[in-house]
């Protein structure tokens, strides 16, 4: 097992997010099952797509946050599923929205602002949120299927290892591996990896 540190200062700081280019009817053929972004930076995360959008683009559809004034305007970087595209938010909602017409299938509210990169499988998607908790939400309904509290903020990617869910809390904080059900398979000292996301493989 190898696990690779990066910064997570990503976030994107704008009311109007999910804007989604297309070129000439290339988004149609740009998220097909083969060029799915299940997890942070695509397959084994190498941060490619075999997918081309090509000049000259133009904005497809666009979301206005549930933001409050008092909190930043600000979104995660997605996954996209089955022509779905999931995303958490400041405003401490997770989206899932058809990623052709912008239609919002579902949200969650979690307890705080969610400043973690989701992964998702065949029927859940998985995030953390600062309110202290692993989530498995249900990418049919949007139901919460199960959550771990960790009583700190989760703020890293999550990531799937060997069929457990691997994610790390704020320090000075741990590591964690739960099986699909939501049960603590076991947890790792954490001293130096706040604010930060990895990717393990």
């Amino acid at each position: 097992m190898i696990i690779k540190g990066f910064s997570l200062n990503s976030l994107s700081s704008i009311i109007f997010i999910v804007t989604i280019f297309a070129s000439y009817g290339a988004m149609a053929s740009s998220c097909t099952e083969s060029n799915e972004w299940k997890m942070f930076r695509g397959e084994k995360g190498l941060g490619v797509t075999s997918s081309t959008v090509r000049p000259p683009i133009a904005v497809k559809w666009k979301l206005q946050l549930q933001v409050k004034s008092d909190i930043a305007k600000a979104f995660n970087p997605p996954v996209i599923i089955d022509g779905v595209i999931y995303f958490g938010s400041y405003d401490g909602n997770f989206y899932a929205l058809d990623i052709q017409s912008g239609f919002m299938r579902w949200v969650f509210k979690t307890g705080e602002r969610i400043n973690s990169i989701p992964c998702g499988d065949e029927k859940n998607v998985y995030f953390g949120s600062d309110d202290g908790k692993l989530y498995a939400v249900s990418r049919n309904d949007g139901k919460e299927i199960w959550s771990y509290d960790t009583n700190e903020y989760v703020q890293s990617l999550v990531s799937e290892y060997e069929g457990a869910l691997f994610f790390v809390t704020n320090g000075p904080g741990a590591g964690y591996f739960l099986d699909k059900n939501g049960n603590l398979l076991q947890t790792i000292k954490n001293e130096s990896w706040e604010k930060y996301t990895f990717m393990i493989y």
